[in-house]
């Protein structure tokens, strides 16, 4: 199975046609028996029925692809709606972007605001699936002591239904590292990102897994209630989640996420210094653990190579210009097939952008057969068709099509 994503929001959109966009896929599927293609959000409709003709001719379905718990460029966020952090603070967007600044599920106001968007995105639409993204609290690896959320009225009102009073949790959290605490640092981190980890002997750590299991709780509601929208619609549903490594941090269980879907995308982008790329979101979380006096940059990654369960590089500028190895990938697509996702997607990058990936034909071809060798269903080849050379479509041609 392959997919790819198409036409991302944004201002290149103006300087082509949909001629021309049309073309781009043409030449796609001359190469590529690509199964679905998914479509940026807020894109004009003629760009829409140029591309779903396309995909129609060569027998693939069209997605739209819906950022569901961020704003955008047309529908900023509402400051009210958004996330509270440990420090009681409105957690700011990634550069203050409205697409990776993220609303609270559980306040009402945004719940609704969230579904009746989607209705209006799905409405008349020549799509046959909807590929939910950002369907997640922010991720926290700047600093977990301000950006871990949410904190607000609304989450406090519904954890306490489940016997959880967020205000101890953030009370606790707001000393659970202070000074002398370096030594709490590597347990810490072991609970943050990995939900099987052992709590049994620290009653702090085990109010912190209550916490995020009602963080997860919360994102599969509303995923749940955003699929029973589409379906409703006679549409699949498609999810982009971060890789399994990550994916606990920013509350997200692939298991529970699974039940509402018909295919997962995980974010397993070993190159990307950008949001969900693993070099990026280490690497932060790696900078934040530095920060603590006698904690080194070889000290930090260790802890994280145990917390995420992951061989990473021995020092951050590796990390950050070459990413992680075929190995890592192959362990990411693993721990994916043991959390039992019917139809899993690996998410390959294949663009150069400067600053976010450093790629190469060799390097590429390595990640593409680990990622066959960990036996996912498919691929989706990211983030954007438009930028992909054509002589990396024939590599994964070549490394995928045996």
């Amino acid at each position: 199975m392959l997919a790819v994503q198409y036409l991302e929001n944004g201002s290149y959109i103006t300087g082509i046609s949909p001629e021309q966009a049309r073309a781009r896929l043409g030449e796609t599927f001359a190469r590529l028996p690509i199964d679905y293609v998914i479509l940026g959000w807020n894109l004009p409709k003629k760009f829409v029925e140029a591309c779903a003709q396309e995909s129609s001719r060569a027998g693939a379905k069209t997605f739209i692809w819906h950022p569901l718990l961020t704003g955008d460029s047309f529908n900023p966020v509402q400051p009210e709606w958004q996330t509270i952090g440990v420090n009681g603070e409105r957690v700011p967007g990634f550069r203050d972007q409205p697409d990776f600044t993220f609303v609270c599920p559980n306040q009402p106001a945004a719940h609704e605001a969230t579904l009746r968007r989607l209705r209006q995105v799905i409405w008349g639409r020549d799509y046959q699936g909807v590929f939910f993204d950002r369907i997640r609290y922010p991720s926290p690896v700047a600093d977990p002591n301000r950006d871990l959320a949410c904190f607000c009225s609304d989450c406090q009102r519904l954890a306490a239904a489940e016997g959880l009073d967020l205000r101890v949790v953030q009370k606790m959290l707001q000393t659970l590292l202070a000074e002398p605490a370096s030594g709490r640092l590597p347990a810490y981190l072991k609970v943050l990102l990995d939900a099987t980890a052992d709590v049994s002997s620290d009653p702090d750590f085990e109010m912190l897994r209550h916490f995020l299991d009602f963080r997860t709780r919360s994102v599969t509601r509303i995923v749940q209630a955003a699929a029973e929208i589409v379906r409703s619609e006679g549409l699949s549903v498609g999810l982009d989640c971060f890789t399994p490594a990550l994916a606990y941090m920013v509350g997200q269980d692939l298991a529970a996420l699974d039940a509402h879907c018909d295919w997962i995308k995980v974010m397993t982008y070993a190159h990307a210094y950008g949001p969900a790329g693993l070099p990026f979101e280490l690497s932060a979380l790696a900078g934040w653990l530095t920060g603590f006096p006698t904690i080194d940059e070889g000290r930090a990654l260790n802890w994280l190579a145990q917390a995420a369960h992951l061989p990473l590089p021995t020092d951050m500028i590796a990390l950050r210009e070459f990413g992680l190895s075929p190995e890592a990938l192959g362990v990411e697509i693993r721990r994916a097939r043991a959390a039992r996702i019917q139809t899993l997607l690996a998410g390959v990058e294949l663009v150069d952008l400067e600053g976010v990936t450093h790629l190469n034909s060799d390097q590429i071809e390595g990640d593409l057969r680990a990622i066959r060798e960990a036996g996912p269903d498919g691929l989706v080849l990211s983030w954007d068709l438009w930028w992909i050379p054509l002589e990396r479509l024939e590599i994964v041609r070549r490394s995928w099509l045996l």
